[in-house]
Parts: structure tokens; sequence; C-alpha cells
């Protein structure tokens, strides 16, 4: 496959099940009418988007959203600027290669917990402040306030 063309064959998949928000990044099931927020073991959104040649095909939301909107995933992974995993809206998401990724790594964001979205954000000298949210903007917003706050 050359680089413009790597995901495309998922397209009428997502097309068929999902609608996208690239403004909030907030992927919703046509059959629910309900929005994605299963998360994986490390906290990303992830989503079924069918079956291909008989086997399962799961995406995570910030790939989704990335493919939808640019018609391809790009070589690199695609990288959170904010390093808020479930914040998947166009304007948090670029491709980074493992340089770049491993400058915006850190353990600051927010994760789903439960019903419950946890906001983290890395105090200077190594500490850590935390609080839960029942909605995920509210937590988006709070990490993104205390960040300019503190740093």
């Amino acid at each position: 496959m050359e680089y413009t063309e790597r995901g495309r064959e998922y397209i009428p998949l997502i097309k068929q099940r999902f609608e996208v928000d690239f403004t909030t990044g907030i992927i919703t099931s046509k059959k629910t009418g309900k929005a994605m927020t299963g998360t994986d073991s490390h906290g990303y959104i992830q989503c079924h988007v069918g079956f291909i040649n008989g086997k399962r095909k799961m995406m995570k939301g910030h790939q989704i959203v990335y493919l939808m909107y640019h018609g391809y995933l790009p070589e690199e992974s695609i990288d959170h600027h904010d390093r808020v995993k479930i914040n998947n809206a166009i304007s948090n998401l670029r491709p980074a290669d493992a340089c770049l990724q491993a400058q915006n790594r850190g353990s600051s964001g927010v994760t789903k917990r439960g019903i419950y979205y946890r906001a983290r954000v890395r105090l200077p000298r190594g500490k850590q402040i935390e609080t839960t949210f029942k909605d995920m903007e509210a937590a988006i917003q709070w990490v993104k306030d205390k960040r300019k706050e503190l740093w």
C-alpha cells in the first residue's frame, strides 16, 4: 500500500457504523445513537468497525477520527497533542514519529475509570494532582486550565 492508501479500506465500514464529529472528536454509533466511550487497557477509546476477511477489526478512536478527516492513516503513529487520550478532536491529533511522541509523553491527562473520568496533571518536581469528573469535556477543560495555571 502507498502512504496515501493506508487505512482507506476501513472507511466504508466506519461510515456504515459511526458518525464522527471532528470538532469534539466524539464518535457516535449510528445503531444506538450513543457516543463510543469504551477504552482499551491503555485508556484509548476503542471501537469495533466490522469484520475483514472473517476477522473482527478494532480501531482506536483517534485512528478513526484521523482516517475519516484525512482519508488515510499516516505511516507514523498518531499523537494526542495535549496528551489527553480520549480527546480525539482533529485539532488535537497529529502524525508523530517516535522522537516527537517521546517529547510529548507523560502521565498527565484524562483517563476513563468506570463511569468517571480521572483528570491528572503533573506538577513541577514530579508530583501530580488529580480529580474525577462525570463529564469528559469538564475533565479535559480542567486539565487544560491547570496546565496553563501551573506551567
